[in-house]
């Protein structure tokens, strides 16, 4: 869902949103759609907050045993935006802190609530996926 940043310039808005296809490259694929919940406000100078929660199957491939297996993800979250033109000015004259590494860019005038599902989701993915049984071999 694209959602116009006039929308939450008065108030904040709840989404609740289904997201049936997200690529997640090909050694992920979505099972099912992921269950997006939270609520996105406007702060100073057009800063976007939005935080809640997402929840999604994801089918991996074990790179040990090559068997597939669902992993069930939930992620709760609390991101930043800041419109591309207050971004760049903003880098410009400061160091970047911890804080700023959280803090992404929008560029027209509507966030993009797929994509953060989908960034959310990769960041997630371990890069070595181990199945049930062979992560169980690890541990004995």
């Amino acid at each position: 869902m694209k959602v116009p940043i006039v929308r939450i310039l008065h108030s904040p808005l709840k989404i609740h949103e289904l997201i049936e296809r997200i690529d997640l490259g090909s050694e992920a694929k979505l099972v099912g759609p992921a269950v997006l919940d939270g609520e996105m406000s406007i702060g100073v100078g057009y800063e976007v907050h939005f935080k809640g929660h997402i929840s999604a199957t994801v089918l991996l491939t074990c790179v040990r045993c090559l068997s597939k297996f669902k992993k069930q993800f939930e992620i709760d979250f609390k991101e930043k935006y800041l419109p591309e033109s207050l971004a760049v000015t903003d880098m410009r004259e400061k160091e970047l802190s911890r804080e700023d590494l959280d803090t992404f860019i929008y560029h027209s005038n509507y966030i993009d609530t797929s994509e953060i599902v989908k960034e959310l989701l990769i960041v997630e993915i371990p890069p070595y996926p181990l199945c049930p049984k062979c992560r169980a071999l690890d541990n004995s």
